[in-house]
């Protein structure tokens, strides 16, 4: 077998990092704000000049 067929094969079977416990702040605002976009609230995050807004109209479309 020659290289490239073999680092496919352990490149196909690697797993995924794990999830770590330090992202669990993260992970509640992310389901947090998902439930406040299906209700229609404007979701922004960041601050100054790295702002970012999405509404729910924005998120149809996006789907």
């Amino acid at each position: 077998m020659s290289a490239l067929p073999k680092a496919q094969i352990q490149y196909d079977n690697l797993l995924p990092p794990p999830v770590s416990e330090d992202d669990l702040v993260e992970i509640q605002w992310l389901e947090a704000n998902a439930e406040n976009l299906m209700r229609g609230f404007v979701v922004s995050w960041g601050i100054r000049t790295d702002r970012g807004e999405v509404t729910q109209a924005e998120l149809y479309k996006a789907v």
